[in-house]
């Protein structure tokens, strides 16, 4: 679910909160440069294992 949308400085950050059916929570920050197609991935956890899922699920999407 997309939290926040805000512009800065020619980037375009998408804020989400992603949530597990096991209650294991998951932040993101997705930054879009718009002056190239250069896409940066921040993600937040304490379950190492659910920040590489989620960046497995991330590469995917945006691959398609």
């Amino acid at each position: 679910m997309t939290v926040a949308r805000r512009s800065v400085d020619g980037q375009e950050l998408l804020y989400h909160s992603i949530k597990y059916t096991n209650n294991i929570f998951v932040l993101s920050e997705l930054k879009i440069h718009q002056a190239s197609t250069v896409l940066t991935l921040s993600l937040k956890s304490r379950h190492v294992q659910a920040v590489a899922n989620m960046n497995d699920m991330f590469q995917l999407i945006l691959s398609n």
